[in-house]
């Protein structure tokens, strides 16, 4: 139920909504989708070859009364030269190609495929620990560094929180009160119960 574990478990489940999508790379053969946890490894930079790719990035985590919340970030970057193809490796005549070629409609394919695969979870959970909360948000990036393109999609989970238990008060000690208090549970799947008083006079 941590934020670490929260970023595999998200990798892999996006490296299973994306198998089937093949795009352009380029300087090599069309490739499939790279997922990378947490930041994208140097050595991709070398050689040139880390798109397309999502990074599943930890934004931030925020702790309340009513629970535990991760933000997760999901950059999103493909390439697409004039000779784009997209969706499976599919090409396009060349006479409806633009002067940004068609990269604009890989990254939107592949965010959507993201969107609707998460979306579809059963009770929005991810593998049965992280519960996705609503808005989730998708935004290209407005000024694309052609032929590359980039896009950010925030996410919102729930996550694991310590049992909070509280102390025995000294002041019921010596008024001879007993002083019994309830685990409160604000784990995902439990819910928030209220600790109990219980009086006991002698």
């Amino acid at each position: 139920m941590t934020p670490t574990n929260l970023i595999s478990e998200l990798a892999n489940e996006l490296r299973l909504a994306t198998k089937n999508f093949i795009f352009q790379a380029e300087y090599q053969a069309d490739k499939k989708v790279s997922v990378y946890e947490g930041f994208l490894p140097t050595e991709s930079f070398n050689t040139q070859t880390f798109l397309p790719m999502i990074v599943v990035e930890l934004r931030n985590v925020e702790d309340t009364d009513e629970g535990s919340t991760a933000t997760v970030g999901l950059m999103f970057a493909v390439y697409g030269g004039e000779d784009a193809k997209f969706g499976g490796g599919r090409e396009l005549p060349k006479s409806i190609f633009r002067d940004y070629g068609d990269g604009w409609r890989d990254l939107l394919n592949l965010a959507e495929c993201v969107r609707q695969h998460l979306l579809g979870l059963p009770s929005r959970t991810l593998a049965n620990k992280f519960q996705l909360l609503l808005p989730m948000t998708f935004s290209p990036q407005p000024d694309q560094p052609y032929p590359f393109f980039y896009g950010d999609m925030i996410l919102n989970f729930m996550v694991g929180q310590p049992l909070l238990r509280l102390d025995y008060p000294a002041e019921f000690e010596e008024s001879h009160v007993e002083y019994k208090p309830r685990t409160l549970n604000i784990f995902p799947n439990g819910g928030t119960t209220e600790d109990e008083l219980y009086l006991h006079r002698g």
